[in-house]
């Protein structure tokens, strides 16, 4: 079994925050601004866990609890933590969509921490518990893409536009596998889909 799935502990982040010095006033209100942003943001996410952590010490054999769970772990950064709720859950759940979005986020811990064949296996076994899973398609398009496996990529694209068309992020990453295969036309539209579609150059992966 992969450490991960027990034992994984997160890189531990820094706390120090460089001093406002020898910057604009205007700088120093934004840095004040967004920190009061992080710590409240912070402060909800950590009520939601108790809330969610009382949940499950009340109706421990319930999968969406445990999903729930791990999803706020997984906010916190606590991935050892989170794992476990989701491994739980796909034991406890029934409903394939349910199903469907455990193995998706499961895939994006995995992602997030180097283990890219994992990530591939929970993003197959997303598709394979509904295979209108849109994210999934693109979560794993991109695992493809990283490999330069770019047909494989370029298909799973595909399957997530089939499924959602107005999925923006999926267009630009098939414009980018279409490139990279030279195609530079079909690249330039799937550019401007993703662009009609509100794409802005945020994250390319959920």
């Amino acid at each position: 079994m992969n450490p991960l799935a027990s034992n994984m502990v997160p890189a531990e982040k820094s706390s120090s925050i460089m001093p406002c010095v020898n910057g604009s006033l205007a700088a120093c209100i934004i840095l004040m601004f967004s920190l009061a942003t992080f710590s409240r943001n912070s402060e909800v996410w950590r009520t939601e866990l108790t809330a969610w952590e009382n949940v499950v010490k009340t109706s421990p054999n319930k999968g969406r609890g445990r999903y729930n769970l791990g999803n706020e772990y997984k906010k916190l950064g606590l991935f050892d933590k989170a794992v476990p709720e989701y491994l739980l859950s796909l034991k406890l759940e029934s409903d394939r969509t349910a199903i469907a979005d455990v193995y998706n986020n499961l895939g994006r811990i995995y992602e997030q921490t180097g283990l890219l064949d994992l990530a591939a296996a929970a993003y197959s076994n997303a598709i394979a518990a509904n295979p209108h899973h849109s994210v999934a398609y693109n979560n794993l398009g991109l695992i493809y893409l990283q490999n330069d496996q770019l047909d494989e990529a370029a298909r799973m694209f595909q399957e997530a536009i089939r499924s959602e068309p107005g999925y923006a992020k999926a267009h630009f990453n098939l414009g980018r596998t279409l490139a990279a295969q030279g195609l530079k036309e079909e690249a330039a539209r799937e550019f401007d889909k993703a662009r009609v579609l509100g794409f802005k150059g945020e994250g390319i992966n959920e």
